[in-house]
């Protein structure tokens, strides 16, 4: 069951006789036919290559009824055939399993973007956080999406079964993880907290513990596909599709973090470098393999994996 207004995602994969995956086809490759309630509905399908042969199909329906959508590609003789009933958000009933998330869940206001500016230029995403921790971090992969207004509350719910999940959001140029990791559980399981009882007698005074480091805020995760010089708290997500570039460290200010992931399948490589100081004691670091993730803190005067 889908929503009027909701984005649709239909996924498929291309390989050939020996089971090679089929690349670089682009949508006026494909074969559409696309019907609601078997006449031709106002709504456009896009179809966009993910990688390695995957594929999907995306819109956003706009009236109710049932859809049927065909994809056809003819060198490899693959056809994709998906029916869908559309409802209304009014209309829809979520089964018992489902879970609905908004800013108010698990209690008023718990998640209520506050994390940006102007929350109103963003989209809301819910991935499982296994997805996102693989780099499947493509809007693709998102459970549900959510335009935001002013106020950081969402436009719309978005509804999930119990498991683990992230929520970012993103504006076209950045992305801002929001929870790196909400656990939705039945009855909200482990997300209730207890309640209190009266205060007990204070206990003596402790000895004095050594001073912290700095807080850590929000992550901000950005996209690159060409030399970048990152800032310390990003997480770099290095598409080389097209080519290998580097990715500059800042300077190594003590407990500066960075990390750097390749999220392409190919074999171009991303190359990190320090801007001073050195990585582990080399000069340069390379990250060649798809969903490869590196993590750096920096002493003051050099970079380590950690």
């Amino acid at each position: 069951m889908a929503m009027v207004g909701t984005i649709r995602y239909i996924y498929f994969r291309l390989a050939d006789s020996f089971e090679v995956p089929i690349t670089g086809r682009v949508q006026s490759d494909f074969a559409v036919t696309f019907t609601r309630n078997n006449l031709a509905p106002p709504d456009v399908i896009t179809i966009a290559e993910i990688g390695a042969g995957r594929y999907y199909a995306s819109y956003t329906p706009t009236t109710q009824g049932e859809d049927y959508v065909e994809i056809y590609d003819a060198p490899t003789d693959t056809r994709v055939e998906d029916v869908e009933q559309i409802q209304s958000p009014s209309d829809f009933q979520p089964p018992p399993s489902y879970i609905a998330l908004d800013q108010d869940y698990p209690t008023t206001g718990a998640l209520t973007v506050t994390e940006v500016a102007s929350p109103e230029t963003y989209t809301l995403y819910v991935f499982e956080y296994d997805d996102w921790q693989i780099g499947n971090q493509l809007p693709a992969y998102a459970r549900g999406q959510s335009e935001l207004n002013s106020d950081g509350s969402w436009a719309s719910t978005i509804y999930v079964v119990y498991g683990a999940y992230t929520v970012v959001v993103r504006n076209g140029t950045s992305t801002v993880v929001i929870r790196p990791y909400l656990n939705v559980a039945s009855g909200l399981g482990e997300m209730i907290m207890p309640i209190p009882g009266p205060p007990g007698p204070p206990g003596p005074t402790g000895p004095t513990g050594p001073a912290g480091g700095g807080g850590g805020g929000a992550v901000v995760v950005v996209s690159k596909s060409a030399a970048y010089t990152a800032a310390s708290g990003q997480m770099v997500l290095c598409t080389t599709t097209g080519a290998g570039f580097t990715v500059t460290l800042p300077a190594p200010t003590v407990d500066s973090t960075v990390s750097v992931k390749k999220v392409s399948v190919d074999s171009n490589t991303v190359t990190i470098v320090p801007s001073s100081g050195q990585i582990d004691g080399s000069s340069t670091l390379i990250v060649s393999a798809f969903g490869s993730c590196v993590d750096l803190v920096a002493d003051g005067s050099a970079w380590w994996i950690y």
